[in-house]
């Protein structure tokens, strides 16, 4: 060690702060002082240097520890601080803790990099955790576990952003599932399946708005109890223009068919029409009733044939009279001809 040459150097000063060097470094030329502040404000035991770097220890328990700016010219570490410890270490502050960061020049680098080859576990047992950035990224190779008594996922400042979820499989298992949707959904699938396990379990779909159902394939659905559909009502934005048939159901390609293993009723409250561009074939095991109140009209563009196989035909008009009249002729045959 480089002892000095002169004594140490005492400034007393009026107003300004007094000045004890304590030692100087030749070689370095680095100094260690005292410091007294005006009117008794506080002590200081100060390193400044080698270069810029620079402790200050105070009397109201503060401690500065400086470096110097970062310097290329001086090689790629200057400028830096760097602590290491051969063993473990514990950092404890009785009160808060700000810690400010800053890129620096090289605009590729990063601000901040932790590492640790281990487990890293963040406790607060105060309000909250915050952390604020443009992108946050949480990548885990293996698994990503959110644990909260109640978890909020909102994308943009009021909720109005795009939430994107990329996955293989989805797989939840919640209590009650509640959805709210304030403008539009639309899913984008290769195939639905939706199961109810609870035999007192219901699937609601309500809608103030208009349903659209389209479906490239088939449609099987099958009911153990009963089905019940109403049609109509006012409409003040209609989806479908023609409203003259409130229900109607077409088949582009083949045939339809109602199988009902009990009574099959249809109630119109007017009128009811069937067509067939070829024929129609009305057919029971038991007794057939054609029955209209106010008349029944029968005509054919062809003949018209009624043959019973089994039984009698009997035409009987019990109030006014009967007719047969053709442009042609009448044929009567039987064994027997009664006329009375």
């Amino acid at each position: 060690m480089t002892l000095p040459i002169t004594p140490n150097e005492t400034q007393e000063l009026k107003d300004n702060p007094k000045y004890n060097v304590v030692y100087k470094g030749h070689m370095t030329r680095s100094v260690i002082y005292e410091t007294e502040l005006p009117d008794g404000e506080g002590l200081r035991l100060s390193i400044d240097g080698p270069g810029d770097n620079f402790i200050c220890m105070e009397s109201n328990n503060r401690m500065t520890v400086r470096t110097g700016p970062r310097n290329p010219l001086l090689g790629s570490g200057s400028g830096f601080l760097n602590v290491r410890a051969g063993g473990g270490g514990h950092l404890f502050f009785e009160e808060s803790l700000k810690i400010e960061v800053n890129q620096g020049a090289d605009s590729k680098a990063d601000a901040m990099e932790l590492a640790a080859n281990g487990n890293v576990v963040v406790t607060s047992t105060g309000n909250s955790v915050v952390v604020t950035a443009n992108k946050i990224s949480l990548n885990a190779t293996e698994t990503l576990s959110l644990v909260g008594g109640d978890i909020l996922l909102q994308a943009g400042k009021n909720g109005d952003g795009p939430l994107k979820i990329n996955a293989g499989s989805i797989e939840s298992k919640v209590e009650t599932y509640w959805e709210q949707k304030m403008m539009k959904l639309e899913r984008w699938v290769k195939e639905i399946n939706t199961n109810t396990r609870d035999p007192r379990g219901t699937v609601a779909f309500a809608s103030t708005g208009h349903f659209s159902l389209e479906i490239k394939g088939d449609l099987n659905e099958r009911i153990g109890g009963i089905k019940t559909a109403t049609y109509g009502g006012k409409i003040l934005f209609p989806l479908l223009t023609n409203r003259l048939m409130t229900y109607k159901c077409t088949t582009s390609r083949g045939g339809m068919k109602i199988d009902s293993a009990g009574k099959y009723l249809v109630d119109a409250k007017l009128n009811i029409e069937q067509k067939a561009t070829t024929t129609a074939k009305y057919e029971s095991t038991g007794k057939t009733t054609i029955e209209g109140k106010g008349g029944v009209d029968v005509k054919a563009a062809g003949a018209i044939n009624v043959k019973a196989t089994a039984g009698n035909i009997d035409i009987e008009a019990t109030a006014g009279t009967a007719k047969l009249k053709a442009a042609t002729s009448v044929f009567i045959e039987g064994a027997n001809i009664f006329l009375n």
